[in-house]
């Protein structure tokens, strides 16, 4: 009988008080498990946005970088070869360069960067030459964005373009430079910021590219 009582005693599972602190043990585990697993996905996230952003404002960096180093004066029939910068102000840059990243042959092309509704973008003008001068329609041939969140807000260095001499000092604020100041232009100073999408973390590239062509158009700097 004593047996009896001892098995049944023995089979009679967990108190309520036992119970509790299970379920309280449980649930503080779960809960750092799901703590884990969720700073750990957030900082992934964040990894992945920002690893995105670099690449995206390395390769519009290169590229705008590419064509500044090349710009070239275009010769005029009869008169003074035009600035290689044709238009500059702190958002946007068009120029004349003779190198083509999309071709293997080095040929004239117009082309303009600038950051537009939040984007970089890019636009190029096929050329025209006769009688060894070049000349560029009105319109852009084709107008691309280059991808991410462009930022210029986020910190005064944060300016696109900025436009420097032969001396390093800034050719007056780039609201809409004259022709005589852009002939001036020996160096363009250039800032992409760019987020992966909003609220994502900021990438700056900053690069200062000299134009080297300048000094040998038409044999005037």
């Amino acid at each position: 009988m004593n047996a009896f009582r001892r098995l049944r005693d023995e089979d009679s599972g967990l108190s309520m008080a036992e119970l509790v602190v299970t379920m309280l043990i449980a649930t503080v585990l779960l809960s750092l498990v799901a703590n884990m697993f969720v700073a750990t996905t957030q900082s992934t996230r964040q990894a992945n946005m920002t690893r995105e952003a670099a690449t995206t404002a390395g390769n519009i960096a290169n590229q705008v970088s590419t064509a500044i180093r090349f710009a070239s004066r275009n010769p005029v029939a009869g008169g003074v070869p035009d600035p290689a910068v044709v238009q500059a102000t702190a958002s946007s840059v068009t120029l004349i360069t003779v190198l083509d990243s999309g071709s293997a042959s080095l040929a004239p092309i117009m082309v303009r960067y600038s950051v537009v509704n939040g984007q970089w973008v890019e636009e190029r003008w096929s050329a025209t030459t006769r009688d060894g001068f070049t000349t560029f329609p009105a319109n852009p041939r084709v107008s691309r964005p280059l991808g991410g969140l462009a930022v210029t807000q986020a910190s005064p260095t944060a300016q696109p373009f900025v436009y420097l001499d032969d001396s390093g000092a800034e050719v007056a604020p780039a609201s809409n430079l004259t022709a005589t100041q852009r002939n001036t232009i020996s160096r363009i100073r250039i800032t992409v910021a760019i987020q992966s999408q909003a609220n994502a973390p900021v990438t700056f590239i900053q690069n200062t590219v000299d134009m080297p062509n300048l000094s040998y158009a038409a044999g005037i700097r």
